[in-house]
């Protein structure tokens, strides 16, 4: 295994066990810290999957159910201003590739 999929595996293993904690304010407190920008009052639920969340920026007012992937590797993911995504969705951005939504 090279040392690149090791460390993607540490940091989507970090990701998921902290958006798998039960408490709102965890997640909230670590989205602020990692995502590029986060709103007010946004709400993540828990089991959260998250794709380079340095280039993902969410709006105000917004709602993020569980089981969501967001996936902001090939470029910049907006989301907007009061928005709900519904659980079990998969949000990526324009450039997104086929083969690239498994890859780590």
């Amino acid at each position: 295994m090279q040392i690149k999929e090791i460390l993607s595996k540490i940091y989507h293993s970090c990701i998921a066990s902290v958006y798998f904690f039960p408490f709102p304010i965890v997640r909230a407190l670590f989205s602020n810290l990692f995502f590029q920008k986060v709103g007010r009052k946004v709400l993540f639920a828990r089991h959260l999957d998250v794709r380079s969340p340095y280039r993902i920026s969410i709006g105000n007012y917004t709602s993020i159910n569980k089981k969501v992937l967001l996936d902001g590797r090939g470029g910049f993911l907006k989301i907007g201003h009061n928005v709900e995504l519904a659980k079990e969705k998969i949000v990526w951005d324009i450039n997104w590739e086929e083969n690239e939504l498994f890859d780590g």
